[in-house]
């Protein structure tokens, strides 16, 4: 499993045309039975959605 993060889809996408993202993928192919991409959305800490559900 990898795990990285990233500020938006549009970063990620440029992440994945770099040259050094090629090469850890070609690299890894052999140990990779499947590749997949989960996204998520980041959430605000507890506190603040607190304060905004009073208001």
């Amino acid at each position: 499993m990898l795990y990285e993060v990233y500020d938006s889809e549009a970063e990620f996408d440029v992440h994945r045309q770099t040259k050094h993202y090629a090469e850890f993928s070609s690299a890894v192919e052999i140990m990779t039975l499947k590749k997949s991409v989960r996204t998520y959305t980041k959430l605000e800490p507890l506190e603040l959605l607190r304060k905004h559900a009073r208001t």
